[in-house]
């Protein structure tokens, strides 16, 4: 394993596109606005970006399970 690897963190929005099977592109055109999120994985995956902003927003981390 190189070094930047081990180095290089997961950011928020590849780890929300794991957790709900879509794409970190997909996410972040969520998170955009670029992409209405009315239902479906879309609104679930705007719902977790909004708990991770309003956890961030309070001070603690974004690593929220």
């Amino acid at each position: 394993m190189r070094l930047s690897d081990k180095l290089i963190k997961e950011t928020p929005y590849k780890r929300v596109a794991r957790e709900f099977g879509v794409s970190a592109k997909f996410v972040g055109m969520i998170a955009r606005g670029e992409r209405k999120a009315l239902r479906g994985k879309g609104l679930a995956v705007k719902k977790r970006l909004e708990q991770l902003a309003e956890t961030h927003g309070n001070g603690a981390s974004t690593n929220v399970a």
